[in-house]
């Protein structure tokens, strides 16, 4: 779901929510805000590249973007399969990883521009039957805090 108050935002999220249009790419007026759901795997970069140019092409780029997709599973370590653990860093960490590369661009272009990555406590201090969930939020933490260094 992409939105917009006077800046234009890109918020990243899993699915789409109850009440939203759910048909990737409409618009439509709400407050003084106009709104966009878009539809992509953001565990695939050829996905999230191609909803940034649809972005792009709506509205010239992104000022803001909130990574707040993310997936969680409770299991124990030794239950943990490797579609399991895939999933989890594809979605959690990956998927900030391709849409913080794929908005820097504007931002860097205009000299402006804010990334807010939703993390979670447990990517500090480790969760138990949620390692995998616990170790892509901590790298999500790192990836945050390296990205504000440059």
């Amino acid at each position: 779901m992409v939105c917009g108050i006077g800046e234009r935002w890109g918020v990243s999220r899993r699915s789409l929510g109850i009440g939203e249009s759910g048909a990737a790419g409409s618009c439509w007026r709400e407050g003084s805000g106009i709104s966009m759901a878009v539809k992509a795997d953001l565990s695939q970069p050829d996905q999230v590249d191609a909803m940034f140019r649809q972005i792009e092409s709506v509205w010239g780029g992104v000022d803001i973007l909130i990574n707040n997709a993310g997936i969680a599973q409770q299991k124990l370590f030794t239950d943990i399969t490797n579609e399991d653990w895939n999933a989890m860093v594809g979605v959690n960490l990956s998927g900030v990883f391709y849409c913080c590369r794929a908005a820097l661009p504007y931002m860097i272009r205009q000299k402006a521009g804010s990334i807010v990555n939703v993390s979670s406590m447990w990517g500090i201090c480790g969760a138990s039957c949620e390692v995998h969930y616990s170790a892509v939020k901590a790298g999500v933490i790192g990836l945050t805090k390296a990205l504000a260094k440059e």
